[in-house]
């Protein structure tokens, strides 16, 4: 979601490296060291390039770094640029672990895990879907090559729970887009793609075993990914779950 260049010309001058480090920070919410130096988010500039950018950035508190886990961080907008850039209040706030799973699932999505797939905005689903996008969640995309062709991103974000819950939830994700002629229509013709994204090969299988057995909505096509990444980031939502108090920031 690349800023207009009204309100970002009040963050200043920037290169063309910082300028599409923002561009992908506002795609995909945070960007990662990891992400940033792999193809399709590196372009022209080298890694070493893009670090460089990247400090320029956060020294200028255009971007600020974050904890992702275990010492490993992520980057995101700061305050100040989601207030000149007129975004809402909460995109400059730090993410909560379950939110962080989430967008952080996503980002790997997108740029390894798969690459052909390509992020739509909210006013992008509109036109596709013909039909208005208030209540969907985020996470539809599309594939450059086929014109008709929409998918949909659904993270396994209740990982410390029983497989049921996920299981409910992917059933009514399904309910949810079927009732949307033109998602319902896609299914028909196979140009809709669910994909669900887990942390482990054994949560997948109960979950689907678990979807298979609703009756009609279980037998819906859902491409499963398992993304061992994420696994370290579970513990964390599991510790701050744990927590008998909400930690104060100081």
């Amino acid at each position: 979601m690349s800023a207009n260049s009204k309100p970002m010309a009040s963050l200043g001058t920037m290169t063309a490296t910082e300028k599409w480090l923002l561009d992908s920070i506002m795609d995909h919410g945070i960007i990662t060291k990891e992400t940033w130096v792999t193809p399709p988010l590196r372009r022209k500039w080298t890694a070493n390039e893009m670090s460089s950018a990247m400090w320029s950035l956060t020294r200028r508190k255009i971007v600020v770094a974050r904890p992702l886990h275990h010492g490993k961080t992520y980057f995101a907008l700061s305050a100040s640029t989601v207030h000149k850039l007129g975004l809402p209040e909460n995109k400059g706030k730090e993410l909560a672990e379950s939110a962080k799973l989430r967008v952080y699932a996503q980002l790997l999505f997108f740029t390894a895990y798969d690459k052909t797939a390509k992020r739509l905005r909210r006013d992008e689903l509109a036109v596709r879907i013909a039909e208005p996008t208030h209540g969907l969640p985020q996470g539809f995309y599309a594939r450059a090559r086929k014109k008709n062709f929409l998918g949909f991103t659904r993270v396994d974000t209740h990982l410390s729970t029983l497989p049921m819950r996920s299981a409910q939830t992917l059933r009514h994700d399904v309910f949810r887009f079927v009732s949307l002629p033109s998602v319902r229509e896609r299914i028909k013709n196979k140009t809709f793609e669910f994909t669900w994204i887990t942390a482990t090969h054994t949560r997948a299988d109960a979950v689907m075993r678990i979807f298979r057995g609703y009756d009609r909505i279980g037998k819906a096509p859902i491409r499963v990914i398992v993304m061992n990444e994420l696994v370290p980031l579970v513990c964390s939502v599991q510790f701050a779950d744990s927590l008998p108090f909400n930690p104060v920031e100081t």
